[in-house]
């Protein structure tokens, strides 16, 4: 049976994926999954990966612990950005999204970046300077505890033409005790042991679904020589009697890394996630930044916007009841959204709506993944010291050439 881009069994099978909580296989996915009620054969499965990878932009993930590689998260908003191209001279972006700020009707950015530990105040000094030189209006910056994405059931809510319907009683009793545990749970990066691997393992490979020999050709082609750093670094009992510099013992390395990971899942990845192109350009995407008044309130308001959107994600920030909203929902329910995150917030500067632009916000992509963090890793990663390089002094003299040059 010829397959479309809104079919209920594809967008049923996308949002099973979310409800389990590690990296499965087509193979697993059959054995796990259940369609309408029924099982589904590996084979169908694998033609549906390859129709979505095919016709549409799909993929299928496990969200990293960035504390984990030794990163902390930051949240920016920017307002009436002037000079796009500062988007990169901190080479650490790993997400960006263009719209409009409802409350100063300006040109907005939210990013993510993932910078190494310690950093966020030189991060925020750069900002102040673009600030101060006119190349930003206003940013706010935000230190990120963790991201969560919680989705409704799609198959439910999507029409056959891709718009979000939301008058359809939801069951999100799974998103919701998913959410409830993260932030109870809070993860402590203080706890999570050091694995040399870890950060080109999950760069060359959690995206892509690449093999150990692709993974270990790609990290040894862009650290040359220096990827046998990191096999020296790595625990006595894992070394495999490593007596040469073959590729049979690094692909072995990669092997071992690998399977410790999927062993220890809930260590290392915040939890499952997917992303399809054609569910959001016809749908309203808005970013809120909220101050809240009453911070134990959060799952309130969490439910609320749940069932009124395709999909919930937090960015739960070090700031006690500072929180960020990214929903996308229908524009039948944009005001009623709007009026009800007034009512839990309090009356701040910081407060903000931001409606995004997926066609533009895609423009600023670069076919998705060039020249973010994924892309030039190896350049900031040493893996001598198993550490990150971060050069504000680099980062704030190109800062003074963009702003001499008026790009």
């Amino acid at each position: 049976m010829a397959l479309h881009t809104f079919d209920k069994k594809l967008l049923e099978f996308m949002y099973q994926l979310t409800l389990h909580q590690r990296l499965m296989t087509p193979r697993e996915m059959a054995q796990t999954i259940t369609i309408q009620g029924k099982k589904v054969s590996e084979r169908t499965i694998k033609r549906w990966l390859k129709w979505l990878k095919t016709h549409h932009y799909f993929t299928y993930y496990p969200s990293i612990k960035y504390e984990c590689l030794g990163l902390n998260g930051v949240g920016l908003i920017l307002l009436g950005l002037k000079q796009t191209s500062i988007l990169d001279t901190i080479p650490y972006k790993t997400y960006l999204m263009k719209g409009v700020d409802l409350k100063s009707h300006e040109n907005c950015f939210f990013a993510n970046y993932r910078i190494p530990e310690g950093k966020f105040e030189e991060f925020c000094k750069f900002w102040k300077t673009a600030k101060n030189k006119g190349i930003v209006k206003d940013f706010f910056a935000f230190e990120l505890k963790q991201i969560i994405a919680m989705y409704s059931p799609i198959h439910r809510i999507i029409s056959p033409s891709g718009l979000l319907t939301t008058n359809t009683n939801l069951d999100n009793t799974n998103s919701l005790a998913f959410v409830k545990r993260k932030l109870e749970t809070e993860h402590k990066s203080d706890m999570v042991p050091k694995i040399p691997f870890l950060t080109p393992i999950v760069m060359e490979h959690f995206k892509d679904y690449a093999s150990s020999k692709k993974i270990w050709h790609k990290i040894k082609g862009k650290f040359g020589d220096n990827v046998w750093h990191l096999v020296e670094k790595l625990p006595s009992d894992r070394r495999l009697k490593i007596r040469k510099q073959t590729d049979g013992v690094g692909i072995k390395c990669i092997q071992c890394t690998l399977k410790s990971l999927h062993q220890n899942f809930d260590t290392f990845f915040q939890q499952m996630r997917f992303a399809y192109g054609p569910l959001y350009p016809k749908n309203i995407n808005l970013h809120l930044a909220l101050e809240l008044k009453e911070p134990e309130k959060l799952m309130d308001l969490i439910e609320f916007l749940l069932n009124k959107s395709l999909y919930v994600v937090l960015y739960q920030t070090r700031e006690n009841g500072i929180v960020i909203l990214d929903v996308v929902t229908n524009n039948e329910s944009v005001v009623k959204i709007l009026s009800v995150a007034s009512d839990f917030s309090k009356k701040t500067k910081l407060n903000r709506t931001l409606l995004i632009d997926y066609g533009e916000s895609s423009n600023h992509w670069e076919d998705k993944t060039k020249g973010w963090l994924k892309q030039h890793y190896h350049e900031l990663f040493d893996p001598k010291t198993v550490s990150w390089k971060y050069d504000s002094e680099k980062y704030l003299n190109k800062l003074e050439q963009l702003s001499a040059s008026g790009e």
